[in-house]
């Protein structure tokens, strides 16, 4: 499935792999403060061999009739600035967005499955949702 849009330009096809790949390049690109993870927060990493097939699973894309849904899961790296590590990387994807002259997506949400603490995960379950428009 690829995500459309258009103006007076033309019309815009990128598929949801590339949109999958630059939103987790900006979650890579905050390794400092969260780490990738699946729905059952276990921690996603890049390797070698496979590249980014086993970070996929830490987003969630949905064209719906009203514009594009996203969900990403992620472990902080600390506990006190999870809706300031939210606000960083939905601003992040959004300028990606505009940089692509695709529509900003509708709802952002981002789910906190935990924290690092002492070398070990405390599981929590924290949403932080961005609605922009209609979402």
């Amino acid at each position: 499935m690829a995500m459309i849009t258009s103006s007076e330009y033309g019309i815009v096809a990128v598929n949801n792999t590339v949109l999958c790949k630059i939103i987790i390049d900006d979650m890579l690109s905050m390794n400092a403060d969260l780490v990738p993870c699946n729905k059952k927060g276990r921690v996603l990493k890049k390797s070698f061999f496979t590249g980014y097939n086993e970070l996929y699973n830490a987003v969630e894309l949905s064209d719906t009739p009203d514009g594009i849904k996203i969900k990403v899961y992620f472990i902080l790296q600390t506990e006190n600035k999870y809706e300031e590590t939210s606000n960083k990387l939905f601003d992040k994807i959004e300028k990606d967005f505009a940089e692509m002259y695709l529509d900003e997506p509708v709802r952002l949400t981002a789910n906190i499955k935990g924290f690092y603490r002492d070398k070990s995960v405390e599981q929590r379950d924290i949403e932080m949702i961005r609605r922009n428009g209609r979402g």
